[in-house]
């Protein structure tokens, strides 16, 4: 299909702008060339990271340019440990023990807002304690681009998965993510 047929009707023909002369761009992206200071590092981690911590900021700075690059852009291969039922002393979770991983348990709609706030301290412990690197912000960015609110699921499980294949995806193919993502589980319940 002719997507220019199929759009014809919404502007008559003597308001078509002929652009066949228009020149083309030539320009692109240059490579940085500028200094390497604290003031650049500390730019480039409030936008990549979640803030610039002196250390980091000391140690980026001894890197210089394309390394830092390189090290922001360089994703853990392992992935961390899941959440754990460490909810409160008044609830007993009949199907997950004290310190192990709920996220493949049973549905238990008793456990369900233990569980979110067990995820979400979990989620925000990573953000806190982040490598030195774009994964954590990424991650925060799907999320929000896909509007994934975990409140608004009451399948902690299914909002783990999503959080975990927003994680793997963080700076991967967006062709790819968006595939596997409508088939994520969170989805499919929101």
């Amino acid at each position: 299909m002719n997507r220019r047929e199929a759009i014809s009707f919404l502007s008559p023909e003597s308001t078509k702008q002929d652009f066949s002369n228009t020149a083309r761009t030539t320009s692109g992206l240059a490579t940085y060339s500028g200094p390497w200071t604290k003031n650049e590092v500390k730019h480039l981690l409030r936008r990549a990271m979640f803030g610039a911590p002196k250390t980091d900021v000391d140690y980026f700075v001894g890197l210089g340019f394309s390394a830092s690059i390189s090290e922001l852009l360089t994703l853990p291969t392992a992935a961390p440990s899941p959440p754990v039922w460490s909810y409160s002393a008044n609830y007993q979770d009949p199907n997950v023990a004290q310190g192990v991983t709920w996220v493949n348990a049973a549905q238990d709609n008793q456990a369900t807002g233990y569980r979110k706030r067990s995820l979400l301290a979990w989620w925000t412990g990573l953000m806190l304690n982040q490598s030195r690197n774009i994964q954590e912000k990424m991650t925060l960015f799907w999320m929000n681009h896909f509007a994934t609110e975990i409140d608004s699921v009451n399948y902690p499980s299914y909002s783990y998965r999503t959080l975990v294949l927003c994680r793997q995806m963080a700076i991967g193919n967006l062709k790819a993510l968006l595939r596997k993502y409508p088939r994520s589980w969170h989805v499919a319940l929101s």
